[in-house]
């Protein structure tokens, strides 16, 4: 979803001294330039108990020249939008449609000021709200994670969002600001949230590119129960196999060992044993069409013992059936 022009919030009967001092800063109509004293009754506003005063008084605010806003105004607006993001609005008073009018003013203004102060607003709240916020939060790196985390456990309604943020910070815009590590462990949350998130996954996929990730959107075209997942799915696969396409084979096995990687994060028992012999099958490089054989055969075996999901079979055994055909021309 993508900001929309917010209306203006109608004014609300408040207790008389906040309607007096609101009315003072908040002029109905075209709002001419304020003063700055009542520029900082404006902003002190902000922290009203009553999300209506901080609603109206972050329109006015909006509307003052930058030279008019006292130092004070963008910690506010930042610790604003970390309070909203944490403790959402509820007021069933009024529509749905009027508080997210106001909470992406907040996030909008927020992002002028690019602050990485505002991390957690933005994770929590800003990434549904608009593709340039997540684009922000990638481009944060390491520092954003955490964030991320504390929403993907707050939320489930933000996971796709989340996802969508994660294949940005996987992928080669946002890649150097992670650390390798990082980068395998996100592989590996990315697929084990596949089967649940299948909309969360495709999303990722596109913003990342991944385009190694064509075999999942196979299979989730050939086997989701919703049919709406099944058309994203056969949708991501055109962009994705073009590009997949592209890849020359060194390329598309870097990308193959990286999955590899992140499938075997933590892997214990059979799961273990088979990751050390696929690793090393693998290491003999992209020209070894014997090894890469052998590979998509222990990934088939493995998976028909029930020691890879789905979706890691399609991952290992899709692409090194790619890089097969490949080095078979």
């Amino acid at each position: 979803m993508d900001f929309r022009a917010g209306q203006p919030l109608q004014r609300h009967a408040l207790n008389v001294a906040s309607a007096l001092l609101l009315l003072s800063v908040l002029p109905h109509g075209v709002h001419a330039q304020a003063s700055p004293p009542e520029v900082d009754s404006a902003v002190a506003l902000l922290d009203s108990p009553n999300w209506r005063v901080r609603a109206d008084a972050l329109d006015y605010l909006t509307n003052v020249p930058d030279s008019l806003l006292p130092p004070s105004y963008h910690p506010k607006v930042v610790a604003l939008l970390n309070q909203e993001a944490l403790h959402p609005v509820d007021d069933s008073t009024v529509s749905g449609e009027m508080i997210f009018d106001y909470e992406s003013d907040l996030v909008r203004e927020a992002l002028s000021f690019k602050d990485p102060a505002a991390l957690q607003g933005f994770a929590y709240l800003g990434i549904q709200m608009a593709r340039v916020v997540k684009e922000f939060v990638a481009e944060q790196g390491s520092s954003a994670l955490p964030y991320l985390d504390g929403a993907w456990r707050a939320d489930t309604d933000a996971r796709t969002d989340i996802m969508t943020t994660w294949g940005l910070m996987v992928g080669r815009r946002y890649r150097s600001r992670i650390t390798a590590a990082e980068r395998i462990a996100l592989l590996a949350r990315l697929l084990q949230a596949a089967d649940s998130e299948p909309i969360g996954f495709i999303s990722a996929a596109l913003a990342a590119p991944l385009s190694d990730a064509t075999p999942v959107m196979e299979a989730i075209a050939d086997g989701d129960a919703y049919k709406i997942v099944r058309a994203y799915a056969q949708e991501a696969m055109v962009p994705l196999t073009a590009h997949r396409d592209s890849l020359s084979p060194p390329q598309l096995h870097v990308r193959l060992s990286d999955w590899l990687r992140a499938i075997c994060l933590n892997a214990a028992g059979d799961k273990a044993a088979t990751c050390g012999s696929l690793t090393r099958l693998l290491a003999a490089g992209p020209t070894d069409t014997h090894g890469l054989l052998r590979f998509q055969m222990l990934a088939d075996s493995a998976y028909a013992a029930g020691t890879f999901t789905r979706y890691e079979h399609a991952l290992l055994s899709g692409n090194a059936a790619r890089l097969v055909s490949i080095r078979g021309r």
